[in-house]
């Protein structure tokens, strides 16, 4: 995930934000900005399932745990949650859990404690990994079996074959947006041509393939991960998403810094984006955004990103629909968003 976040920062200027990919109104109207750029990114992360087999990561592919939420009416308060929180606060785990920490910006920090917080006291008040039919076979050891992570086969442990792999994807992406950036800048890829604004597009797509890997491969795809986690009192607890972020972190805060210490400029000459200065202030909004946000990955598990790669991988397998799953999660994600621009408005008005 860190290379894909900073590949795109360094080839294009822009960091790597998953909630705000599909909102309602984002496309209203369609600017060359949401087509070169947002469209290309979400339609990316949608075919990471369609592309693993041709990585040889086909064990990675999720199976729509979304399924395994078998109340419908907590999958819609969750999504709710989800969507609101994400509009309201200004992000979510991948906007401002990593490319907002990874930048350094007080307001991430605390938009991701608010809702770590709040996560973990949901999912452990309701009970999340056992919604999700998670069981331990070695009370106290961390052990979890169950349908919601068999399921998904990425619950088995990384081969050292599958380690290598890793290693040639991440070699490669690293050398071709070094590549591309460089290419850029020397104006091989002639700035504001047609070529640029396809090549620019096709960054955007591959980052999107790129960074829906990464879930997969650090199971951020599987809502009974992600509520093991956080549910730190149970014996199934399993800290390694916490591994993942801190690794992630590791490499995404010096590259950031060595980027903009490098270059006043992306390879295509865009400026580079910032988040929000370390001095803005902490406003109610973000805190009860983050709030929200972090009531429904509690009552979940769920967040934008890994949300777009369950969609993919239904509509590969034939199960999406709009009544049930990952099609349902989508849609009350909208519904979220939707109420919070509408609350954003109302708000606005009555300043």
């Amino acid at each position: 995930m860190a290379t894909a976040i900073l590949g795109r920062y360094l080839t294009l200027g822009e960091a790597v934000g998953c909630s705000g990919l599909v909102s309602p109104f984002s496309f209203s109207p369609i600017s060359r900005q949401v087509l070169e750029s947002k469209i290309p990114l979400f339609f990316g992360i949608l075919a990471t399932p369609m592309v693993l087999p041709y990585l040889g990561l086909a064990h990675l592919l999720p199976s729509g745990g979304f399924q395994a939420i078998e109340s419908t009416s907590r999958l819609i308060l969750a999504m709710l949650c989800v969507g609101f929180g994400s509009k309201f606060g200004g992000g979510c785990t991948s906007g401002h859990g990593l490319s907002g920490i990874g930048r350094l910006s007080i307001r991430s920090m605390t938009f991701v404690l608010t809702f770590m917080v709040v996560g973990a006291l949901v999912a452990i008040q309701f009970d999340t990994p056992s919604m999700l039919h998670v069981a331990s076979t070695l009370p106290g050891k961390g052990k979890v079996t169950g349908v919601a992570v068999n399921a998904i086969s990425n619950a088995v442990a990384a081969t050292q074959a599958d380690k290598a792999l890793y290693a040639k994807i991440i070699s490669t992406a690293f050398f071709s947006y070094a590549a591309i950036a460089f290419a850029a800048k020397s104006n091989v890829i002639k700035r504001g041509s047609k070529v640029a604004s396809y090549v620019k597009s096709l960054v955007h797509g591959a980052t999107g393939v790129l960074f829906g890997v990464g879930l997969c491969v650090g199971q951020m795809v599987n809502p009974a991960k992600v509520a093991t986690f956080l549910t730190f009192t149970k014996s199934t607890f399993d800290p390694s998403l916490m591994v993942l972020m801190g690794a992630a972190l590791a490499a995404l805060v010096p590259g950031f810094y060595l980027i903009k210490k490098q270059f006043t400029t992306s390879g295509f000459g865009d400026s580079f984006a910032q988040p929000d200065t370390v001095t803005a202030e902490i406003d109610l909004k973000l805190v009860v955004g983050g709030a929200i946000f972090g009531a429904g990955w509690g009552l979940a598990g769920t967040c934008p990103g890994p949300l777009y790669v369950n969609v993919g991988a239904a509509l590969s397998n034939g199960s999406f629909s709009f009544l049930s799953g990952t099609g349902l999660a989508l849609l009350t994600f909208w519904v979220g968003q939707s109420l919070a621009r509408l609350t954003n408005d109302l708000l606005a008005g009555g300043a």
